[in-house]
């Protein structure tokens, strides 16, 4: 019997977070609330990040152990072939640019982003800046991508993760392999 993989709360945690990169503009600018700028506490915005990026972090590194939950599960379930097919997930890099790679040699697969989310010691949000209308006022806001980086073997590897995407990708593959999975739990 493997570990129960929470599919329901994986699908909600990954509905949350795009909502939280889609919304993320809106909301900055409704609060106006700017980086670095003389007429905004420097508090509000150091609440708001680390709100953000402690909702961002947790609900990511849940998503990718379940995923790779999963992708191990089949790993133990498939055969060679249909392996190499379930886990390259090129149709989904193709079709989703999943962010870049910045330093480092890899591919940015869906399994290795996981990998690379749940292995990072540093995650930081990318954060942009804007403007509102008439009176024009300066607002930061997340813009949806993820900087994590970390070290394997040595080496140092960085990336940039799009969020939105990735979460797409994440829910195309549970729900693309889910019923092939034997969980042992189940009647």
């Amino acid at each position: 019997m493997t570990h129960i993989m929470d599919v329901s709360g994986t699908h909600e945690a990954l509905f949350y977070l795009r909502h939280l990169a889609s919304g993320s503009r809106d909301f900055c600018r409704g609060e106006l609330l700017h980086f670095g700028a003389d007429d905004y506490s420097p508090e509000e915005w150091e609440t708001y990040q680390g709100q953000l990026t402690f909702l961002v972090s947790r609900s990511l590194i849940n998503c990718a152990i379940n995923l790779r939950l999963l992708q191990d599960t089949l790993r133990s379930q498939s055969s060679a072939s249909e392996l190499s097919e379930a886990e390259s997930d090129y149709g989904l890099r193709e079709d989703l640019n999943l962010g870049e790679v910045l330093a480092g040699n890899f591919a940015l697969t869906l399994r290795e982003s996981c990998n690379k989310v749940i292995h990072a010691t540093k995650l930081s949000l990318l954060f942009s800046e804007s403007r509102t209308g008439k009176p024009a006022r300066r607002y930061s806001y997340w813009n949806g991508h993820v900087y994590i980086s970390g070290e394997q073997s040595k080496r140092d590897w960085a990336a940039s993760l799009n969020v939105a995407k990735w979460c797409t990708a994440v829910e195309t593959y549970v729900q693309c392999f889910w019923g092939d999975v034997e969980w042992g739990w189940r009647a």
